[in-house]
C-alpha cells in the first residue's frame, strides 16, 4: 500500500531504515502506483515524476525498451504490437536490435551479427549499408557466431519477424562497461544511415529483489529515462546500461525525446503464488513525440534509501577479512542500486590504529571502543554505493578527535560525503546538489555534540539555502521499538 506525506514544513525526521521518493514536497514511501495500470492503449500515457500520468497523444516511435525473457512474453507481444501500429503508415527500412553481451563474447565492446541469423526455421533479412556503417567503428567486431547463445537477440527474432514482416533486421551486441563516448559515437552512425532505422532495446531490468523494492527501482529507471539523465543511468538497475545510453542518444538526436510508458511487471507478479527463484522485473515503452499543445509535466523524483548503523569492527571486521567486503550485502547489494543517495550512519572512526575491539568479551570496555580499516571501509562504502554518512553518533570519538580527524581526511579523500561532526558545529549538516536539487542533511547526537536547540538554529539557517531538509538524529534506547516521550518532543522540536 502506498503511504504518503505530504511536507509542509520542508524537513523530514529520519527514525530508521526508509525508503523513499521526493518530488515537490512530497514522499512517497513503499509501494506506489506505479505499474501494472492497465491503461488502454488509446490512452497510452507519459509518466511524470509525481506519480501522475498524463494522457497524450504521440507521433510514430523510432525505439523502444522490451523485455527478453519470455515469462514476459505478453509484454514483449504488446509492446512490438503497439509500435507496430503507431508506425504502420512509415515504411521501416531497418531494424537494429540491441542486447546485453550477457556472455562477454567476442574482441570488440560492440559485436554486430556479419549476416543474416535464422531462429526456429525462420529466416531474417539484414542490411548490409547499416552493418558496414555500424562496423567502421574502431570499437566494433563483426562476429555473427557470437550471436547464437545470446538469448537477448534470440528471444526477441520471432516478434520482430510477425510484427514487422520483411524487415531487416541488424543484431548488435554491448558488451557491459562500454565507455560512454562509444555509445554517443554509435549513435550517430546509426542515426546517419539513410531511411527509417526502429532501434529496439532487449533489456529487463531489477534483479534478485522483492517484487515492491524492484517497483521502486523500475519507478526511478523511467524517471531517468524520461528526463535523459545520462548520468544517472550507470546508476539504475537494468541489464544494459550501455545499450540504454545508446537508445537514449539515438533518440534524442532523431528528436524523438519523450518516453511512453507501457507496463511494468516482474516474473514474480506474472507467476504468481507458483513462482520459484529469483525475481526478475521488466519495463516496457518507446520514444515518440508529442503532438503540440499535449500537456507534461517537469518535475524531478529523487530517490534516498537510509539504513541506520554500520559497525565494521569487532567480528565483522573479522569475517571481512576472511571473505571480502561484500560478505555482509552480497544478496542484497542491488538493492542500494538506482537511488540518488545511499546514507548510512557510520558507527564508529576509520582510523589506521589496530581493532581493539576484535576478541574481546562483553564486560571489557574495549569490547565497545571501535575503530574500522580505512580499506576495508571505503572498500565496503563504494562496493554499495554509500555516498553518505553521518559521523553523528556515540562511538565516532572512540579515538578521540585524532580518529575523528583522520576518518573526515578517509571519506573526503574517497569522495563520500560525511555530516555529524560532533566537535564542530560547521559540519553537522552538509547540503546535496541533486539533479538541481539543494537537499540539506543535519544530524542531531544525543550522545556527542550540539544541544536540541543548535540544532534547531542550524535548520533554521538550512531553510533559505535548501529546498528541502532531513534530520538524521543518533538518540533513544538500542532494541527499543516505542520512541520515548522525549523523541517524540524533540521531533516535532525539529520539524515545526
Amino acid at each position: 500500500m502506498s503511504v504518503r506525506f505530504k511536507l509542509t514544513a520542508g524537513a523530514i525526521l529520519i527514525f530508521g531504515i526508509c525508503f523513499g521518493y521526493w518530488s515537490f514536497g512530497k514522499i512517497v514511501f513503499g509501494n506506489n502506483q506505479f505499474g501494472n495500470q492497465n491503461i488502454p492503449e488509446t490512452d497510452r500515457v507519459a509518466v511524470n515524476n509525481s506519480d501522475k500520468l498524463i494522457k497524450q497523444k504521440t507521433l510514430p516511435a523510432v525505439s523502444f525498451i522490451t523485455p527478453h525473457h519470455l515469462v514476459g512474453k505478453k509484454l514483449i507481444a504488446e509492446i512490438f504490437s503497439e509500435v507496430a501500429k503507431k508506425d504502420q503508415k512509415n515504411k521501416i527500412d531497418r531494424i537494429i536490435l540491441v542486447s546485453p553481451n550477457h556472455f562477454n563474447i567476442g574482441q570488440g565492446a560492440v559485436i554486430v551479427a556479419g549476416k543474416d541469423l535464422s531462429e526456429r526455421g525462420l529466416t531474417f533479412k539484414t542490411d548490409r549499408l547499416a552493418i558496414e556503417k555500424i562496423s567502421q567503428a574502431n570499437f566494433a567486431q563483426i562476429d555473427t557466431d557470437a550471436f547464437y547463445k545470446e538469448h537477448g537477440i534470440r528471444n526477441l527474432l520471432s516478434f520482430s519477424r510477425k510484427y514487422f514482416p520483411g524487415v531487416p533486421v541488424v543484431n548488435i551486441m554491448i558488451k557491459d562497461g562500454t565507455p560512454a563516448k562509444y555509445m554517443t559515437e554509435l549513435a550517430k552512425r546509426v542515426s546517419n544511415i539513410p531511411g527509417n532505422t526502429l532501434v529496439i532495446l532487449s533489456s529487463d531490468f531489477s534483479h534478485y529483489l522483492e517484487k515492491n523494492i524492484s517497483k521502486q527501482h523500475d519507478r526511478k529507471a523511467v524517471d531517468v529515462i524520461s528526463r535523459f539523465d545520462y548520468p544517472a543511468i550507470y546508476n539504475l538497475d537494468t541489464d544494459c546500461v550501455t545499450g540504454l545510453y545508446f537508445l537514449l542518444k539515438f533518440s534524442e538526436l532523431k528528436n524523438k525525446t519523450d518516453f511512453v510508458w507501457v507496463n511494468n511487471s516482474s516474473s514474480s507478479e506474472i507467476y504468481g503464488e507458483n513462482f520459484i527463484g529469483e525475481n526478475t522485473s521488466y519495463v516496457t515503452g518507446y520514444f515518440t513525440k508529442q503532438e503540440k499543445g499535449t500537456d507534461n509535466q517537469n518535475n524531478r523524483a529523487l530517490s534516498w534509501l537510509f539504513f541506520g548503523d554500520v559497525m565494521l569492527d569487532r567480528q565483522n571486521r573479522v569475517l571481512m577479512d576472511r571473505k571480502g567486503v561484500g560478505f555482509f550485502t552480497k544478496k542484497l547489494e542491488r538493492l542500494f542500486w538506482g537511488q540518488d543517495l545511499n546514507v548510512v550512519n557510520l558507527e564508529g572512526p576509520i582510523t589506521d590504529k589496530p581493532s581493539v575491539s576484535v576478541g574481546q568479551p562483553v564486560n571489557n570496555p574495549n569490547h565497545f571502543r571501535f575503530t574500522f580499516s580505512p580499506k576495508q571501509s571505503v572498500n565496503f562504502l563504494q562496493a554499495n554505493r554509500i555516498n553518505l554518512v553521518s559521523i553523528g553518533n556515540n562511538h565516532i570519538l572512540n579515538f578521540r578527535s585524532n580518529g575523528l580527524k583522520q576518518t573526515e581526511e578517509i571519506l573526503s579523500k574517497n569522495n563520500i560525503d560525511y555530516f555529524g561532526d560532533p566537535l564542530d558545529l560547521t559540519k553537522m549538516s552538509v547540503v546535496e546538489n541533486i539533479a538541481g536539487y539543494k537537499i540539506a542533511f543535519v544530524n542531531y547526537n544525543r550522545f556527542n555534540g550540539f544541544s536540541p536547540e543548535q540544532v534547531v538554529e542550524i535548520i533554521k539557517s538550512l531553510k533559505a539555502k535548501s529546498d528541502f531538509i532531513v534530520v538524521y538524529p543518533h538518540w533513544g534506547r538500542e532494541y527499543k521499538l516505542v520512541n520515548s516521550e522525549r523523541q517524540q518532543k524533540l521531533a516535532h522540536q525539529f520539524i515545526d
